[in-house]
């Protein structure tokens, strides 16, 4: 396992390992409850940099309990290893999961299908309070590229899960990848939204009923501005509306930049205004000020 590290850390990357807070993993392989300290160790001499711990065979001892031992093993092994907890959003991880480890699942295993992502995307609601630098809400890996959704789907679930601030963990498999789902994973505009310093995981603003679903306004600060998406959940292409006092912009007037189709579009004045396609997203950035911009446009149509 040394060697592997050390030839994965030579191509530049980090290594990451799978144990559980049980008896076993949820393959029935041995899992680190009880020894949590020789685990850690082991984990710091094989120079393993991401730690992923799942609740399988758990024997009924408190999510707490188990995963504070881990991180205190691991904060006494010597090395700096991220700890992701993967508790399934049980106990409530989100209220303690900042004091004990680095990230934590927020709900059960996310699936290739469009049902799940927005099942695990509305169990964020309400949950970005709890969000900081270090410290994060996880609703479970990336499903971009394995086939179960369509290419709009999915874009709306990676700019959604960075606007989050959720660990953008790859799904699928990387040798194989098309080249959409590679435009879509290594886009960096939303990268830079995931990885934005400010560290503020974004939040719904609005949500509007319709007969075949839904139309969200997301939003999120970033250090140069507000992100906002337009997210039409529905089965029907939808005018969507999003003014700036409700991105918590308190100006009448803003720059703004088109993130979906990568342009500039200019001053603007109290809000934006777009047509988006069923179940797709349209995505903006607004902010007080741009170098070298002019065109002032009243409550323009995007």
């Amino acid at each position: 396992m040394k060697a592997l590290a050390d030839y994965v850390h030579g191509l530049g990357l980090k290594i990451g390992l799978y144990s559980d807070a049980g008896i076993m993993t949820c393959e029935r392989r041995p899992g680190s409850l009880g020894y949590e300290e020789i685990d850690a160790q082991t984990y710091a001499e094989w120079e393993i940099d991401y730690l992923k711990y799942d609740n399988c065979y758990n024997t009924g001892v408190p999510g707490l309990e188990r995963y504070t031992k881990m991180r205190n093993a691991l904060l006494n092994s010597g090395r700096d290893i991220v700890f992701s907890m993967c508790s399934w959003g049980e106990e409530e991880v989100w209220t303690w999961g900042a004091e004990v480890g680095n990230a934590w699942r927020t709900t059960a295993d996310i699936e290739d299908k469009w049902s799940s992502f927005i099942d695990l995307l509305d169990k964020q609601v309400g949950l970005e309070v709890y969000s900081r630098p270090g410290a994060w809400n996880d609703p479970d890996m990336l499903e971009v590229g394995n086939g179960g959704m369509t290419d709009s789907e999915y874009e709306a679930h990676f700019a959604l899960w960075a606007l989050l601030k959720s660990p953008l963990i790859i799904g699928c498999d990387v040798r194989n990848m098309s080249e959409s789902t590679l435009r879509i994973l290594s886009d960096d505009t939303w990268i830079k939204v995931n990885q934005d310093p400010l560290g503020k995981q974004g939040r719904r603003v609005k949500q509007l009923k319709t007969e075949t679903g839904a139309l969200d306004t997301w939003v999120g600060e970033v250090v140069d501005g507000t992100v906002v998406i337009l997210f039409n959940r529905s089965d029907n292409k939808e005018f969507m509306t999003a003014a700036f006092k409700q991105a918590g912009y308190d100006l009448p007037i803003a720059y703004v930049q088109d993130l979906t189709m990568k342009k500039q579009v200019g001053m603007v004045e109290n809000f934006i205004t777009t047509e988006v396609e069923p179940h797709s997203i349209r995505a903006f950035k607004i902010s007080k000020e741009c170098n070298d911009c002019s065109a002032t446009n009243e409550n323009i149509q995007i």
